[in-house]
């Protein structure tokens, strides 16, 4: 009996012993990245510690560092992509208004204490300055030169104010505005020169920012914008995917970053002593930022905040130790309906919460920014408190759910401020208890989160009152909230439009009263009001602050608003543009419509191109800027050594700059050549030296998006998903322009004061505008009488008939400044005038959706006439560049209003030119705008009866086109269908002879009776097949026999650089395309790639291909070592 006894109890125990083994090895796998990257940390402090007895050099331990810094940048790599796809994503499916106020309530409590974790962090370590117990060694501070001067703190919120509004959607992600001091070059030096430069780090306050826009844009599109967010989405999934890999070497890393770290350090205890200190700070502000979030609920709620700490301390416990909140979410629910919460708010708010409150992290990444900074000895300044600040508040809304996140973003923001992050490591020895911290005060958070929006949404409940009793008022308050929701709507719908006794609703009827027409004619041109109410103030403003003298610093705030205005649009331009052109390119199918929609194409864009160079021809002939004393700090400084250019220069850039050599770079740059005289005495000859000047190569731009665009359409279904994405990206950032040009009036406001602030000739400046005014009205007649001599060339009809026909077109045009709406009046207008159904039906859409060269025209004049008021010197090369820029840009100008001043703006910006003094367009740009509005109305007429005469030939005035419109169509058809069957025929008896030749070719080698004929026909036969490699072989003969030529002629540099030139051009558009190319297919051929798929054959396969591909590059580099053919 003993034993029996004893026995069970030895097997009890053994099933103890054997279940605490389980839950231990469970722990231990469960935190096994925890512990492995404490050891890591270890091994990384004993390597330090142990190399840094023996005093390495520098290249050593460059070498130890090595690593961790490969780890960094891997890390680096991914951060940028998943912020930038999670804001947009979050941000498009944001919608407020689908729950009503619980919505409302629940977004404004998450998100605003997600945006001020950031500031309660970096509160709570400047006041307790955890990073000031020890300095560490490091070369984070920017070197002054000795003109240099300490920036004041306006420089230092300009720069911030600038950086948050960037104006290029790819260079944000490269650089970012930082104003540096110089003492000027003259011996009196009591005032510093502010020098605006460009710092190699990304813009990250800018990228949020911009997420953030494009977010919001995307969802407000709806259907249109779908495809763009769906992109995002992808994106981040896939990029997460990516980081989680990464973050498996995050052991190695850390070792390898500690080791670097601590080589050189020399105070050991006070590092750790502010190590300490800093989990202190963290701690601090974490319970600060708590406080807070009970404070604001007790407010709302009148209730003790500290009796939901009490049920929700399961909650807190089970984030803290699994270090996610997200696996509490069930022990939220049940603490939820504990506290009395409905579940209609906890089964919304807590997932809500889960998904996107991230404050205890905010907090956390701030303390940890700044501390860093501390340690490190970098000078913080007040903008950079700030960065930090709405940096980390911001992150929350996009740091993915992946271990040590938080440690990536704080390396990003301190990159993006300029500062070392080689110490961050350090932080990896107490981010796993500050990781778990953070978790259960986020956990706390997400029941707060709840219990707030319970109290603004439904109001106070009684304490502990059961939830399971009320769920059926629960479900009445629901139907009682939809039937609000509705009754809502429909109170909405009758305030849009009631109903009169006669069932008309006032919004149709039409205004009979003079007080009715006048509010009508009020609202129906309001913008244009409100823009020249905004231009006369800014006048006012300007004239009135110009008497006082006002210091650099205070012109430098009265422009602000007018430069972040400018800056946001010019965001907006360079996708619009591009997406524009892809789309149209890639569905204009000349083909389609046969002889019609050749006829129309060449007309319309034929005429939007050559707009360009009729404005700039007009504007240099007339010259409307040369007749002020403007003065402008245009002028470029050149240095000593520097010379002036030639032609040839000029037209070499023009050439390299249309024909880019990088898809991104070229949004960021363009190439300009320089002059410099040599460093030696004998200065009889000049140096060309390429740079990249930083600007958008904008006509490098355009070319690149009409052969993206073409390619794409030429590549059918295979190209539909490229298609469909710009068309989707334009859609969304139409819209977020529409949204900045609400704020036209206010920008245009400051920029026409700072324009005018210092301004002396205000006479001469009026009789430029006045002068503008009448170029653009002499190059809109000028363009019209080209357009007129067309059609005439090509009917022999008189042109003038159809002006006085479309007069009601062109007025109506001009009064509403859309041509669209014009439409029904063209057609009705084109029936009169006998032009067939079939063309007119067809030309006028399509002119209306592409046709825009009276834009061109007037931004070419306006950009030679901003330049001329400036006294730019522009060279043959920038008049070229404007006559294309402004000719292409017409065919994906946007539909909204002050467009054409945003494509000016990005023109001059490409060449150089300042765009501040564009502001004075505004004050009769309302009047061009209807001038150009009504000559592109008579246009589309144009266009529309030159096809009709080409396509259809010319018919008798007067005459019904109703009467034989039938008859017309068929023997349009029939004549479409001759040609067509012509083409099918001959392509099947040429593929009949040829399969005939071939079948008797066999035949005869059977037999062995070969006719010299069939020789001949093998002949031609292979010379076809091999017509691309005798080409180039001819071609490298010639290359050879005009460089030996040449070459005996002893030519100038210029003449070689004219003779490489297509060549060059050549290479420039291989090279467009291979990095795409490249990256495209890697990823494709690599998310294809399924070892399972086939087993052991697949295995097999994918080893012997892809390891002689390796392996290639290897066996050339190691043969060509050894010959040395080069020698």
């Amino acid at each position: 009996m003993r034993r029996s006894m004893a026995l069970a109890e030895e097997k009890v125990e053994k099933k103890r012993m054997l279940s605490c083994y389980k839950a231990f090895m469970k722990g231990l796998m469960d935190n096994m990245f925890t512990i492995l990257t404490l050891i890591g940390v270890a091994v990384g402090f004993g390597i330090g510690f142990g190399v840094g007895i023996l005093k390495p050099s520098e290249v050593a331990i460059t070498w130890i560092k090595m690593i961790g810094d490969l780890y960094i940048r891997l890390l680096q790599l991914t951060i940028l992509p998943v912020i930038a796809a999670n804001i947009i994503v979050v941000m498009a499916k944001m919608d407020p208004k689908q729950n009503g106020k619980m919505s409302l309530a629940a977004v404004s409590f998450v998100i605003g204490f997600d945006l001020i974790s950031g500031a309660i962090g970096v509160i709570a370590a400047v006041l307790v300055k955890p990073g000031l117990v020890t300095v560490a060694t490091a070369n984070s501070t920017i070197k002054e030169g000795p003109d240099s001067a300490p920036v004041t703190t306006s420089d230092v919120f300009v720069d911030l104010l600038i950086n948050m509004f960037p104006d290029n959607v790819v260079g944000l992600t490269m650089y970012q505005t930082k104003t540096i001091r110089r003492w000027p070059n003259y011996p009196n030096k009591n005032v510093t020169i502010p020098v605006k430069t460009v710092l190699n780090a990304t813009d990250m306050i800018g990228l949020i920012f911009t997420s953030i826009m494009f977010g919001i844009a995307a969802g407000a599109a709806g259907k249109a914008g779908q495809i763009f967010v769906d992109f995002f989405e992808s994106l981040g999934n896939v990029v997460l995917i990516m980081m989680r890999w990464f973050l498996k070497a995050t052991p190695l890393g850390v070792c390898f970053m500690v080791a670097g770290s601590v080589v050189g350090l020399e105070d050991v205890s006070k590092t750790f002593q502010s190590l300490g200190l800093f989990m202190a700070t963290v701690m601090i502000a974490l319970a600060i930022h708590m406080l807070l979030q009970m404070i604001v609920y007790a407010a709302a709620s009148s209730r003790n905040p500290f009796r939901l700490l009490i049920v929700g301390f399961r909650v807190f416990f089970l984030s803290f130790i699994t270090t996610s909140p997200v696996i509490a979410i069930p022990e939220m629910m049940e603490a939820c309906d504990k506290y009395g919460i409905k579940k209609k708010v906890s089964r919304f708010v807590i997932p809500f919460s889960a998904a996107l409150k991230g404050d205890g992290s905010g907090v956390f990444q701030a303390v940890a920014c700044v501390f860093i900074a501390q340690l490190i000895g970098f000078n913080l300044t007040a903008g950079s408190y700030v960065v930090i600040a709405l940096l980390t508040g911001f992150a929350t809304l996009a740091i993915p759910m992946v271990p040590s996140s938080s440690i990536i973003i704080i390396i990003t923001i301190l990159s993006s401020l300029g500062a070392s992050t080689a110490e961050v490591s350090l932080l990896f020895a107490v981010e796993w208890i500050m990781d778990r911290c953070r978790s259960g005060s986020i956990g706390y958070g997400h029941l707060f989160a709840a219990a707030f929006t319970h109290s603004v949404a439904i109001g106070r409940r009684t304490e502990g009152q059961n939830i399971e009793e009320n769920e059926e008022t629960d479900k009445g308050i629901e139907e009682k909230d939809d039937d609000e929701v509705l009754r809502d709507s429909e109170r909405a719908e009758m305030s849009e439009a009631w109903l009169t006794e006669d069932g008309v609703s006032v919004a149709e009827k039409k205004p009979t009263t003079c007080g009715q027409k006048f509010l009508k004619a009020m609202k129906d041109n309001l913008f244009t009001i409100l823009t020249l109410i905004g231009v006369a103030i800014g006048f006012g403003i300007g004239f009135g602050v110009g008497t006082t003298h006002p210091s650099e610093v205070a012109i430098t705030w009265i422009k602000m608003i007018g430069t972040l205005y400018i800056r946001l649009l010019q965001l907006t331009i360079l996708p619009v543009i591009a997406a524009n052109i892809i789309v149209v390119m890639a569905r204009m199918d000349p083909k389609k419509n046969g002889k019609m929609g050749l006829a129309a194409i060449g007309f319309v864009i034929g005429f939007d191109i050559i707009s360009g160079a009729v404005g700039v021809i007009t504007a240099v002939i007339i010259r409307p800027g040369l007749s002020t004393n403007f003065v402008s700090n245009n002028t470029e400084k050149e240095g000593p050594n520097d010379a002036p250019v030639t032609t040839s220069d000029v037209f070499a850039d023009l050439f390299l700059n249309i024909f880019p050599d990088n898809i991104v770079s070229l949004t960021i740059y363009q190439t300009k050549t320089i002059r410099r005289w040599p460093y030696y005495p004998e200065k009889n000859v000049t140096e060309a030296v390429k740079t990249n000047l930083e600007s958008t190569d904008m006509i490098g731009l355009i070319f690149t998006t009409i052969a993206f665009g073409i390619a794409a359409g030429a590549s059918g279904e295979a190209g539909k998903v490229f298609i469909d994405f710009f068309e989707s990206l334009g859609n969304v950032v139409l819209i977020l322009m529409r949204w900045f040009l609400q704020a036209t009036p206010v920008g245009v406001c400051f920029m026409v004061a700072g324009a005018v602030v210092g301004l002396e000739d205000v006479s001469g400046t009026f009789q430029g505008l006045g002068l503008f005014m009448a170029t653009v009205l002499v190059g809109l007649s000028v363009h019209m009488l080209l357009q007129m001599i067309v059609y005439t060339i090509a009917s022999f009809r008189n042109p003038f008939r159809l002006v006085w026909m479309g007069f009601r077109v062109t007025f109506l045009a001009f009064i509403t400044t859309s041509p669209v709406i014009a439409i029904p009046e063209m057609l009705e207008t084109c029936d009169k005038y006998g032009i067939s159904k079939k063309v007119s039906r067809f030309v006028v859409p399509f002119s209306a959706a592409l046709k825009g060269d009276a834009s061109g025209v007037f931004q070419a004049i306006a950009c030679v006439f901003i330049a001329q008021l400036t006294h730019y010197e522009l060279t043959v090369g920038a008049y070229v560049v404007i006559a294309l820029l402004t000719g292409f840009a017409t065919l994906a100008i946007p539909n909204v209003p002050s467009s054409s001043i945003i494509i000016i703006i990005t023109i001059l910006s490409s060449i150089g030119v300042s765009t501040a003094e564009v502001s004075l367009l505004f004050a009769v740009e309302w009047l061009m705008d209807r001038c150009r509005s009504g000559s592109i109305g008579l246009g589309h007429l144009y266009a529309t009866a030159f096809t009709h005469s080409v396509a259809i030939g010319r018919r008798t005035e007067g005459r019904n086109t109703d009467d034989d419109e039938e008859t017309e169509v068929e023997k349009f058809t029939e004549e479409d269908n001759q040609s067509y069957d012509s083409l099918s025929s001959k392509g099947s008896d040429e593929s009949s002879k040829t399969w005939q030749s071939r079948r008797s070719t066999v035949e005869a080698s059977e037999t062995g009776e070969f006719e010299s004929v069939s020789c001949g026909k093998k002949f031609r036969k292979g010379l076809k097949d091999n017509l691309f490699t005798i080409l180039t072989l001819i071609g490298v003969a010639g290359g050879f026999g005009i460089g030996f030529g040449v070459g005996t002629l002893n030519p100038t540099q210029e003449a070689i650089t004219w003779i490489r030139m297509p060549g060059t051009i050549f290479i420039r558009l291989l090279q467009l395309t291979v990095l795409p190319v490249i990256a495209a297919n890697i990823i494709v051929v690599m998310a294809r790639m399924d070892l399972k798929e086939n087993g052991k054959m697949g295995l097999a396969t994918i080893g012997f291909v892809l390891g002689f591909d390796l392996l290639s590059g290897v066996v050339g580099v190691t043969i060509a070592a050894l010959i040395k053919p080069g020698k």
